[in-house]
């Protein structure tokens, strides 16, 4: 997501093509309709929303907000009836050092589980030893010990993924 991603784009808009008044499918829509034929399967299906946060979430989501409480389904103004399938899972990224993060209301926040990630500094040890020894990941998690009295919040720590080779 970013500042101006729209409703438009993720659900539905309208377009003008040769003077006709179009109904365009977003991006939700059109991956609801692939995967509505793989229901029955038995497959399952993830929608990464990255950088959740960044975009104006009630706004891009709409009445379709409704519909993360499974079961729940809403009426598109194309008279298109919408339910999430049990087997699509959506997950949404979100950087919490981002002020934005602020904006994401209540709504938005009962419905998903929010899993806090830090950074593993044994993985740093394991995948970036220097000379056989494991120093990179105490120096990161000695990083972020001032990070942490500075700021006074976990929020502003380093990844480990600032230590790992790109392959």
């Amino acid at each position: 997501f970013h500042q101006n991603y729209t409703y438009q784009q993720f659900i539905q808009g309208k377009t003008i093509h040769d003077g006709n008044v179009l109904t365009e499918e977003g991006v939700l829509l059109t991956f609801l309709n692939e995967i509505k034929s793989e229901s029955e399967s038995g497959a399952k299906f993830l929608l990464v929303l990255d950088e959740i946060n960044r975009g104006n979430i009630s706004s891009i989501f709409g009445e379709v907000l409704y519909t993360l409480d499974r079961g729940n389904t809403i009426t598109l103004e194309d008279d298109q009836v919408l339910s999430l399938p049990d087997n699509l899972h959506i997950l949404g990224t979100m950087n919490t050092a981002d002020r934005s993060i602020a904006i994401v209301d209540f709504a938005i926040r009962r419905r998903f589980l929010f899993i806090d990630l830090h950074p593993d500094y044994d993985l740093v040890d394991q995948l970036a030893k220097l000379d056989n020894e494991e120093i990179l990941g105490s120096f990161l998690k000695n990083i972020n010990h001032k990070l942490l009295e500075y700021f006074e919040s976990d929020d502003y720590l380093l990844g480990h993924a600032y230590f790992l080779g790109v392959q």
